[in-house]
């Protein structure tokens, strides 16, 4: 009867402790076994770099989304409306009811493994130069911006919202078909493969990449394509084009 009222009260002081960090607003939370996040309540970030903005619904969902994440290092969530921020520099923080910080631990903040090169290219969208960054650290090497934001007939390269890119040693058509097999980019963008040769109205192969939005997210799933491989698809426009 000793060994069942010391292990119930066992219980029932660590109910305790727990419900104590949680008044304090700060508490240590496992994310999938993935990553360490440190939750601090009625405290949000703020001056810092964003990824992006989106609605969780939770705040579980919103921890997740920093944790699964490698460029992100810290996140916002805003209970009244199930806003999650995900940050990827962090300057400062302010408080205010209903907000809670979850900041990654250190350990699970790497360094980045790929590089991206602009020269002189200009990308305006953030998030795209966010997912750039991505697409390096998953390849592991150097992504080079061939075309950026540019005139022309193009809208997306118009606005800074597109980039043409080049990754270093990966074949263009190789590395389009890793990015989809990825899920990296599941949303949010045209993906479109040009190819060599004279069925493409582009200049030279490249991976063209661009986001629907500057910056907010639609949800819309991401748009496949392959240009210049046949007749059937020979220099096509966005007007054109057919989803894979």
């Amino acid at each position: 009867m000793s060994s069942v009222l010391t292990e119930t009260e066992g219980i029932v002081a660590m109910r305790s402790i727990f419900v104590t960090i949680l008044i304090l607003g700060l508490a240590a939370v496992n994310v999938n076994g993935i990553c360490r996040m440190t939750r601090r309540a009625n405290a949000f970030y703020v001056k810092g770099r964003d990824i992006d903005n989106f609605i969780t619904g939770s705040e579980g969902r919103c921890s997740d989304a920093c944790a699964t994440n490698r460029l992100c290092v810290a996140a916002t969530y805003r209970t009244s409306d199930g806003r999650c921020w995900r940050h990827s520099t962090l300057r400062r923080t302010g408080s205010g009811r209903g907000w809670v910080a979850l900041k990654k631990d250190a350990s699970c903040v790497k360094p980045l493994s790929g590089t991206v090169k602009y020269g002189y290219q200009k990308v305006d969208s953030v998030a795209l130069k966010m997912k750039l960054q991505e697409i390096a650290n998953f390849f592991k090497t150097t992504v080079t911006v061939t075309s950026g934001r540019r005139s022309g007939f193009d809208p997306y390269h118009k606005k800074g919202q597109a980039a043409d890119i080049l990754v270093k040693g990966v074949g263009t058509k190789k590395a389009w078909d890793r990015l989809r097999k990825s899920g990296i980019l599941d949303k949010e963008y045209y993906v479109m493969y040009h190819a060599p040769g004279s069925r493409s109205c582009s200049t030279g192969t490249h991976v063209h990449i661009a986001r629907y939005n500057r910056e907010w997210n639609s949800g819309k799933n991401t748009c496949w394509i392959i240009e210049g491989t046949t007749t059937a698809n020979k220099c096509l426009s966005y007007g054109q084009h057919k989803c894979l």
